[in-house]
C-alpha cells in the first residue's frame, strides 16, 4: 500500500517540480518507508532516477538542458509501504528490464504468484518477490487488457517511453483511490486530493451538485467528479490514456463492466457451497504478505467470518491479532460479540474506546485525513481502530467490508424482498415477510410498506411521489437559490437503495453508488493516516459477481433472514451466536450524546468567519435547528452533522463557494 502522485505537462520547471515534491510530501503517511521519483523525456526517450526526495534527481550529475536543468515531460512520484518483499527490491518507480515501461503503483494484486507463472511461460524474468514487478509485465504482455487479469486492489500509472503515453487505471470497485486534474500545463495525478491542491492553478472552489447531494444525502464518491470541482476520480474498473505530445487530452474507458451474469447456482445448497468457497479463496489470497496481518472484529457477522477464517486457514500458530471499537452506549454495543469471536479464535484483543472529547480534539486532523466532508462520528470509531493497530505494530488489516451491498445485509432491502414477491403473486408470502420483518427485527411497518409501494408504483407515478417527497424533505438551512443560480437540480437525491424497484439493482446501486465507493474511501484515509494498508476480501468478482446472480430467497429468506446464504456458508466456522444475530448495528456511534458534548466545537464552527463564506447554508437557520438539538428541544439529525462537516471540510482545506 502505497501514494502514488505524478503528471504529465508540455515541459517541467524547476518550480514545477519543486511543487511536486511538496505533493508527495503531504501524502507521506501513505508510504514512510521509502521514496522515489524519475523524470521522464518520452520524447527523447530519457530518464533521470533515483530514490529519495525530487531535489536528489535535480542534483544529479545526469545530462541538462543548456547546464540550467532536466529536459522532463513526464513525472511520477511514490511513496512505499512495504509489504511484499519489504527490502530494497521493492523499490518504486520501478522500471521493466528493457527500461521501457515505469510503473507507480499503489495496492495488492493477491493473484500475482499465478500470474507471474504465466508470464515466465510466456518469457518474463523475475528479479523481485514482488507484486509490482508482476503488475508491470503484464501490462508489457497484455496491455490495459492486463487490468481485467487482476484479483485485488489497485490504482496505478505507467509510462511507456515508447509510445509516448502515461496509462492510469483503478481496481474494479475503487478501493483504491486515484485522483486527476486538468491544469493548464497538463495532467497530475495523485492517490489524495490534497496533494493535488498543492499544485500550482489548481482550483480549491467547490463543486455546488456534489455539495447538495451530501448536504441531502451523505453520497459523494460516486462517479467520476468530486467534492472539489476541478478534481476528477478514475473510476473502479477503468483505465485513461494520455497523449504526452497532448497532454491536456485525458482518454477514458473501462477494462471491465460490473455487470450480472447470466446464471448461478440453482439451489440454496449450490450457493451455499459457492459462497463459502470463495470466501475461504479470497480470504487465504488476502493473507499473502510479509508482514503481521491483523484483523477488524466489530461483533458482526462479516467482520467475524473474516476473523474465525483467518484462524481456520493458518492455524492455532498464528498470532492473530483483532482490533475492536467499543461503546457502553445503550443499545448499540457490541463488545459481548466481539468477545465470543475473540475467545472462539484465540485472538489477541485490541479494543479503542474512544470520546466524544477526544473526538472534537482530533477532528481538525481527520477532516485532513478524509479530504472531504463525512457524514457521521462513526468514522472516528474507526479512525481509532486503525490508530490502535498502528499502536500495536500491525501494518495489514483485513476488514468485513462490501459483505452488506453484496448479500442484502441493510434494512431497506426487506421492502424490495417483499416486493418481489407480489410482484410474483406471492402476496401472502410477502406480508409473512412484512410481519415478520416488523416483529423479529423491529423494523418499522409503516417504513417498510411505503418502501414496497413505492416499489410497485408505476414509473409515472414513482416519479411524481419521489418528487413530492424531495420538495417537502428539503431541509430549511438550505440555500436553495443558491444552488439553483448554479443550475443543480433540486430533486430527489435520497442514498437509500430502496428508492430503487428491485432488489437487484438496488444491490448495484449500493456496489457502485451510494454506499460501498463512500466507506471504502472513509477505510482508505483512515487506514493510511496510520500507515495501516487495509483489505477487504468480500470484494473481490467472484463474490461481487456471484450474488446478483442468486435467487433473492438465498439473501433474504422467506423466515426473514437477511444474508441467508453468508450466514449458512459460515456455520461451523463462525460462533452461532453471531450468525444467529438478529438487526445490524456495525461501527455505530451515540452521535445524539456526542453532538451535545461536543457542542464547544460545533458551536465554534457555526460562529467561525469561514460559516459566513459557505453560502450553500443558511447560517441562521442552522444555528436555531443546532440550537434546539444543543437544547434538548429537538432530536439530533445527521442533515445537522452532515452541515457542520461541510464547515469543517471548508475551514481545513480553505474551499471556495463563489
Amino acid at each position: 500500500m502505497c501514494g502514488i502522485l505524478g503528471i504529465a505537462c508540455a515541459g517541467g520547471s524547476p518550480s514545477l517540480t519543486n511543487a511536486l515534491q511538496r505533493s508527495l510530501d503531504v501524502i507521506r503517511h501513505r508510504g514512510p518507508d521509502d521514496e522515489g521519483w524519475a523524470l521522464l523525456d518520452t520524447r527523447c526517450q530519457t530518464i533521470h532516477a533515483r530514490p529519495g526526495p525530487m531535489a536528489g534527481v535535480l542534483d544529479s550529475r545526469a545530462p541538462r538542458d543548456g547546464g540550467s536543468r532536466i529536459r522532463w515531460n513526464v513525472a511520477i512520484g511514490h511513496r512505499r509501504l512495504a509489504i511484499l518483499d519489504p527490502g530494497p527490491c521493492g523499490h518504486q518507480p520501478m522500471a521493466s528490464p528493457d527500461g521501457r515501461y515505469w510503473i507507480t503503483y499503489n495496492g495488492e494484486v493477491y493473484n500475482y504468484p499465478e500470474l507471474r507463472l504465466q508470464l515466465e511461460a510466456r518469457g518474463h524474468v523475475f528479479r523481485t518477490g514482488t507484486d509490482t514487478e508482476v503488475v508491470l509485465a503484464a501490462y508489457a504482455e497484455w496491455g490495459p487488457r492486463a487490468f481485467a487479469r487482476f484479483v485485488g486492489m489497485f490504482a496505478l500509472a505507467i509510462a511507456d517511453v515508447r509510445r509516448n503515453r502515461l496509462t492510469l487505471a483503478r481496481d474494479p470497485y475503487g478501493i483504491k483511490p486515484l485522483y486527476y486534474t486538468e491544469a493548464g500545463y497538463g495532467i497530475a495525478f495523485a492517490s489524495e486530493p490534497k496533494a493535488l491542491l498543492e499544485l500550482p492553478g489548481v482550483s480549491r472552489r467547490a463543486n455546488p451538485s456534489r455539495v447538495y447531494r451530501f448536504l441531502r444525502a451523505g453520497v459523494t464518491d460516486y462517479g467520476g467528479e468530486t467534492l472539489f470541482a476541478e478534481i476528477r476520480q478514475v473510476q473502479g474498473g477503468h483505465f485513461a490514456e494520455i497523449d504526452c505530445d497532448r497532454p491536456c487530452q485525458l482518454w477514458t474507458a473501462p477494462f471491465c463492466r460490473l455487470e450480472e451474469p447470466d446464471d448461478g447456482p440453482s439451489s440454496f445448497p449450490e450457493a451455499v457451497d459457492a459462497v463459502r468457497d470463495r470466501l475461504r479463496e479470497s480470504v487465504g489470497m488476502h493473507l499473502r504478505s510479509d508482514v503481521p496481518v491483523g484483523a477488524c472484529l466489530s461483533g458482526g457477522i462479516d467482520s467475524s467470518a473474516i476473523v474465525s477464517l483467518v484462524r481456520a486457514l493458518r492455524g492455532s500458530r498464528l498470532g492473530l491479532h483483532t482490533f475492536s471499537y467499543v461503546t457502553d452506549a445503550p443499545g448499540i454495543g457490541e463488545e459481548w460479540y466481539a468477545d465470543v469471536v475473540g475467545c472462539t479464535t484465540g485472538s489477541v484483543m485490541h479494543k479503542t474506546r474512544p470520546t466524544a472529547e477526544e473526538m472534537a480534539a482530533d477532528l481538525d486532523h481527520l477532516v485532513y485525513v478524509q479530504d472531504e466532508p463525512f457524514i457521521s462520528t462513526s468514522i472516528y470509531a474507526q479512525y481509532r481502530v486503525f490508530q490502535a493497530a498502528r499502536e500495536a505494530g500491525v501494518k495489514v488489516m483485513l476488514d468485513g467490508q462490501g459483505a452488506d451491498e453484496t448479500f442484502a445485509g441493510y434494512a431497506w432491502y426487506y421492502a424490495l424482498r417483499v416486493a418481489g414477491l407480489v410482484r410474483q403473486g406471492h402476496v401472502a408470502a410477502g406480508g409473512s415477510l412484512l410481519e415478520r420483518a416488523r416483529r423479529d427485527f423491529g423494523l418499522s411497518g409503516r417504513a417498510t410498506l411505503r418502501g414496497v409501494m413505492m416499489a410497485l408504483m408505476p414509473q409515472r407515478t414513482y416519479d411524481l411521489a419521489r418528487h413530492i417527497a424531495a420538495r417537502s424533505g428539503r431541509p430549511g438551512w438550505l440555500n436553495e437559490g443558491w444552488f439553483a443560480e448554479r443550475n443543480v437540480a433540486l430533486a430527489d437525491c435520497s442514498s437509500a437503495p430502496h428508492q430503487l424497484r428491485d432488489l437487484r439493482s438496488a444491490l448495484r446501486a449500493s456496489q457502485t453508488e451510494t454506499s460501498l465507493p463512500t466507506l471504502l474511501r472513509y477505510e482508505d484515509r483512515n487506514s493510511m493516516a496510520f500507515s495501516v494498508e487495509s483489505r477487504v476480501p468480500f470484494i473481490v468478482p467472484s463474490l461481487m459477481g456471484l450474488a446478483p446472480a442468486l435467487p433473492e430467497s438465498c439473501l433474504i429468506d422467506d423466515a426473514g433472514t437477511s444474508k441467508a446464504v453468508l450466514r449458512q456458508a459460515l456455520r461451523g466456522a463462525v460462533p452461532n451466536e453471531i450468525l444467529d444475530r438478529r438487526g445490524k448495528i456495525g461501527f455505530q456511534t451515540p452521535e445524539g450524546d456526542w453532538a451535545v458534548r461536543m457542542a464547544p466545537w460545533i458551536d465554534s464552527m457555526l460562529a467561525n468567519g469561514i460559516a459566513r463564506t459557505v453560502p450553500a447554508l443558511d447560517l441562521p437557520a442552522l444555528r436555531n435547528e443546532w440550537t434546539a438539538v444543543r437544547e434538548q428541544r429537538a432530536p439530533f439529525r445527521a442533515a445537522v452533522w452532515r452541515s457542520v462537516s461541510l464547515l469543517a471540510w471548508a475551514r481545513r482545506f480553505q474551499v471556495s463557494f463563489e
